[in-house]
């Protein structure tokens, strides 16, 4: 669950630092991808489902540079870099 929230951060804060920077291609989604598996975020970013259950969803985060559509690996963030809360 822990990898989900961390997936789905880091899809919103890409997808909020690429707006306004997706191609003006007519592929709205990565080439072998079905429609009902494709979530758009923006234009130049969105998600494969590739499993879904109910309690979790797999799939891959996908942004668009240039006319291709990538897939990005999210990395989990260290703890030795995590700063703690103050009070």
């Amino acid at each position: 669950m822990k990898r989900l929230y961390i997936a789905i951060i880091a899809a919103v804060l890409l997808a909020a630092s690429l707006a306004g920077l997706g191609s003006k291609s007519s592929k709205s989604r990565p080439d072998g991808v079905a429609e009902d598996r494709w979530v758009k975020i923006s234009d130049s970013a969105g998600l494969v489902v590739t499993d879904k259950d109910a309690k979790t969803t797999t799939g891959f985060l996908f942004v668009k540079r240039g006319e291709r559509w990538v897939a990005v690996e999210i990395e989990a963030f260290p703890r030795s870099m995590m700063v703690p809360a103050t009070r």
